[in-house]
């Protein structure tokens, strides 16, 4: 794991979930028997601020993107060029972009597999560089979830509104709806002494790469 990012999973960058089928205290064992399996999702920061081999580097974002196939894809750092070539190629997936201006966050969700039903930017009213945070409701296989995405400020120099960004997004994933899971990942810029001075995620909130074994191939 590195320091100032949590990943997961290949390319996944920081992603929490709440687990309110797991977490109740009245949960069944049909409860969790009708958790769907297999739900992947891909968070990736594919760099559209920077025009060296642009088109080279976005073509092969596509062919893993094809290859691999995830449910759901967190994207930061999109322009509307490179969303462009994402659209023309990645034909199984809707597109929800943050943005069109500069460099934004999308939202990939597979077809016949996600069904959105609600869509909000929720932009963080003290970031200088226009930052939000973005959020779906969906149901992903028939579970009811949110997905949320954001790229947070980054340096050292702006840890304070960092840390405001992460706390603010922080509060739209416990203050979900209780009847949703919800995934959230992104461009996070974190460090683990950042969460250590927030006094650590909240109650309910897990790191999955974490929950799910410390993969050490996934190690970075």
């Amino acid at each position: 794991m590195s320091e100032e990012n949590m990943p997961i999973i290949r390319d996944m960058k920081c992603f929490e979930t709440t687990k309110p089928y797991l977490n109740s205290d009245d949960n069944s064992k049909s409860d969790e028997e009708s958790l769907p399996k297999g739900i992947n999702l891909l968070s990736w920061n594919i760099f559209g601020r920077f025009d060296e081999y642009i088109k080279k580097r976005t073509s092969a974002v596509i062919a893993i993107i094809n290859m691999e196939s995830p449910n759901v894809i967190f994207l930061q750092e999109v322009i509307v060029d490179t969303l462009e070539m994402l659209s023309r190629k990645c034909l199984d997936y809707t597109f929800i972009e943050s943005a069109v201006e500069s460099y934004f966050t999308v939202i990939m969700v597979k077809h016949n597999v996600v069904q959105v039903t609600d869509s909000k930017i929720i932009p963080f009213t003290s970031s200088a560089q226009g930052r939000t945070l973005q959020k779906l409701e969906c149901t992903i296989k028939g579970l009811p979830c949110v997905l949320m995405t954001s790229y947070l400020k980054s340096m050292q120099t702006h840890s304070d509104e960092r840390k405001h960004q992460m706390k603010r997004a922080l509060h739209h994933v416990v203050n979900a709806s209780r009847d949703r899971t919800v995934l959230s990942g992104g461009e996070f810029n974190i460090k683990h002494r950042e969460i250590r001075e927030m006094k650590g995620l909240p109650k309910g909130v897990l790191d999955l790469w974490i929950e799910t074994g410390r993969n050490k191939e996934t190690h970075i």
